[in-house]
């Protein structure tokens, strides 16, 4: 964890530094203040919150994977679109809890696992549709 903190610290300063921009800068993409992005910076903030860390990367288009040190790839995940804070913060969360659950009573992990499954599953058949009816619609717009 300690390595970890180091490394969100120097890239997020090398990050900020390549790109020009002072903390306040950063601050002000990130929706935060410069003393936060300087205490991370500087190491000064060990338990950094992951909504924070979210907000930072994708201020700085990077994923959180890189600024954790967990890959040398600074690219975002999936598409290169920056991922909602939120969205990333809630899965942060939820992957937290799973382990909580899974240290105390793994067959009530496996047992959620499978709820996640299954809802993992229903978005993608929501999107898929909505997919489909927007691309229904261009097309007749189209004709």
């Amino acid at each position: 964890m300690v390595d970890e903190i180091r490394i969100i610290g120097a890239r997020v300063r090398a990050l900020r530094e390549h790109r020009g921009w002072t903390q306040g800068q950063l601050a002000y993409k990130a929706h935060t203040v410069a003393a936060q992005i300087s205490r991370i910076e500087h190491n000064e903030r060990p338990g950094a919150q992951a909504r924070l860390v979210a907000q930072i990367a994708a201020a700085l288009d990077v994923s959180m994977d890189y600024l954790m040190g967990r890959t040398n790839d600074p690219q975002m995940a999936g598409d290169g679109e920056i991922i909602n804070p939120e969205i990333v913060t809630t899965a942060l969360e939820v992957q937290r809890i799973w382990r909580e659950v899974d240290a105390v009573d793994p067959e009530a992990a496996q047992r959620l696992m499978g709820i996640a499954v299954t809802q993992a599953e229903a978005f993608r058949v929501a999107v898929n549709a909505a997919r489909e009816r927007m691309e229904r619609r261009e097309k007749q717009e189209q004709e």
